[in-house]
C-alpha cells in the first residue's frame, strides 16, 4: 500500500509577510550586506542602558516577536526609557524574490541562519557575523550596561550556538556592557568558527 504524499510545505517555507522597514548594515572583510530590524523601546541614545536583540524563530515573523518583546518589558520592573527592544530578521531567499527589497539585503536558505551559516547573498556573511556587528554597534553608546541576547524556537538555537561560538566580547569598549546570554551547561566544544566555513 502506498501512503498518499502531503504536498504541503511547511510553515517556514512560505514568504514572510511583513519585513522590517528599518535597516542595519553588516562590513565585515568577508562583504557587506543589510538585515531589516524592527524597534522598541527607548529611542533616546544618550539614556539607553540596556539593549534587548530578540532573535525571530524559524517563521522569520520579527514584527510578532516584537510585540511580544514589547509585551514582556511592559510586565517587567525594567525601565522601558532605557531599555532598547532591537529584532533583526533573518530573511529566506525567497522572502527577497516575493517583497521589493535592495539588492544588498542579505538572505539565507531557509534555516540556515539558525546555524549560523553563510547567507546565500549578497555577501557570504553569517547570522553570526550580524549579531557580532549589532553588539558592536551598541557598544558604542554611551550609557550602556547590558547587552541581552534574548530567542525563542530557531532563535534560541541561534543564541546558543551564538554563546558557544560568538565574539561577543570582542567589540571595541566592551569593557562598558556584559553581553548575556542564557544557555544550557551541557553543550558540546565546537571547533573554532572558522574551520566552520
Amino acid at each position: 500500500m502506498t501512503m498518499p504524499v502531503n504536498e504541503a510545505r511547511p510553515r517556514n517555507e512560505a514568504p514572510v509577510r511583513v519585513v522590517g522597514a528599518a535597516r542595519f548594515s553588516v562590513a565585515t572583510p568577508r562583504g557587506t550586506g543589510c538585515v531589516p530590524v524592527f524597534f522598541g523601546g527607548a529611542s533616546d541614545r544618550a539614556k539607553i542602558e540596556r539593549v534587548v536583540i530578540m532573535l525571530h524563530g524559524r517563521l522569520r515573523d520579527a514584527d510578532a516577536y516584537l510585540r511580544t518583546a514589547e509585551r514582556a518589558l511592559e510586565a517587567s520592573s525594567v525601565s522601558g526609557e532605557s531599555t532598547l527592544l532591537v529584532v533583526p530578521q533573518f530573511l529566506a531567499t525567497a522572502d527577497v524574490e516575493h517583497h521589493p527589497l535592495a539588492a544588498d539585503m542579505l538572505h539565507w536558505e531557509w534555516t540556515s541562519w539558525m546555524g549560523g551559516l553563510d547567507a546565500r547573498g549578497p555577501s557570504a556573511l553569517s547570522s553570526f557575523d550580524v549579531l557580532d556587528s549589532l553588539i558592536e554597534h551598541y557598544a558604542r553608546y554611551p550609557a550602556l550596561r547590558e547587552i541581552v541576547i534574548a530567542g525563542h524556537s530557531g532563535g534560541a538555537q541561534v543564541a546558543h550556538r551564538y554563546a558557544i561560538v560568538g565574539r561577543q566580547g570582542d567589540a571595541a569598549s566592551c569593557d562598558r556592557e556584559s553581553v548575556v546570554v542564557c544557555v544550557f551547561r551541557c553543550v558540546a566544544p565546537l571547533p573554532d568558527r572558522a574551520s566552520m566555513r
